[in-house]
């Protein structure tokens, strides 16, 4: 499908909110972060071999979910800093109980509503439900153009239903990104180009790539690296990674441009950083701070 004919298929109040949002970023004050990953579970149906909650540090953790009011004051206090986004984060976010609760008063607030999922709880009524909640957009994971290949990496027969999925929320009008977990082999320009072909086929308006490696300097090369592939290949419209762009001095955390806050309270840069800047919602950025540069991250999805 051709992208201008995705974007035409969007519902026209996602229209009008898609443009409200790019209109806040370009008026967006110095320090204060485009988006906010609201982690609102651990909880996940699937055993992905790149994600991190498997890990034994979160055995405990990964047990809980976010609490309703600590969610909402969240939201609250990110409307009143300025920050136009949130992303609902996991785990599996379509796990959490409240889900449209959330989506509902993030919306109200007038923040920009999106959903980083597996896909796989996406039924037609589920996506009917978010829609009236005032959801906009998913970032659905897809790891691989093969099957087989990211059926291997999301340890799950998937593929097959993600592609019901992805072409059901495009047609139901949603924005659609799909966000690829890179590591290994598969971080080539030609798995890149392959999800980018694929992507288009299927009608999503995006790609969101990052990246799993087993230490701090080869994610910050490669990183690097992808930006650079996606630059050769001329998608520079199409597909993003945490470097912005090729070349870039650090990540979009490091430039305090994203804020994560866990189930727990606790705040991050991102969901993939070591540093703790606040918790219970009191954030640095939801008062004119931007997160430090140069924040200790960890390699991502670790």
């Amino acid at each position: 499908m051709d992208l201008k004919a995705s974007y035409r298929r969007l519902r026209s109040g996602v229209k009008m909110e898609l443009a409200l949002l790019n209109s806040k970023l370009s008026r967006l004050p110095p320090g204060v972060p485009h988006s906010l990953f609201l982690c609102l579970t651990y909880r996940c149906q699937l055993r992905c071999a790149h994600c991190r909650y498997l890990q034994p540090a979160y055995k405990t953790a990964r047990r809980k979910d976010m609490p309703l009011k600590l969610a909402l004051r969240i939201l609250a206090g990110a409307a009143a800093a300025g920050i136009p986004r949130v992303i609902m984060f996991g785990g599996e976010p379509a796990l959490y109980a409240d889900l449209e609760k959330v989506i509902k008063e993030a919306s109200a607030l007038g923040l920009f509503a999106e959903m980083d999922t597996n896909g796989l709880k996406l039924t037609r009524e589920k996506l009917s439900s978010l829609a009236a909640a005032g959801l906009c957009a998913f970032r659905i994971s897809l790891h691989s153009s093969s099957a087989g290949e990211h059926n291997s990496r999301q340890n799950s027969k998937s593929f097959t239903r993600i592609k019901a999925t992805v072409n059901q929320a495009v047609k139901e009008g949603f924005l659609v990104y799909l966000s690829s977990c890179l590591s290994g082999g598969n971080n080539s320009g030609e798995n890149i180009s392959g999800l980018a072909a694929l992507g288009k086929k299927w009608g999503v308006h995006g790609i969101r790539f990052l990246h799993h490696v087993s230490d701090e300097l080869s994610s910050r090369k490669t990183a690097a690296a992808i930006a650079v592939r996606i630059r050769k290949k001329g998608l520079n419209d199409y597909a993003r990674t945490c470097f912005e762009t090729a070349g870039a001095a650090g990540c979009a955390a490091q430039q305090g441009k994203t804020v994560f806050i866990s189930p727990e309270g606790i705040v991050r840069a991102c969901p993939y950083a070591v540093k703790i800047l606040g918790h219970g919602g009191k954030v640095p950025g939801f008062h004119g701070q931007a997160a430090p540069r140069n924040a200790q991250m960890l390699p991502c999805s670790r």
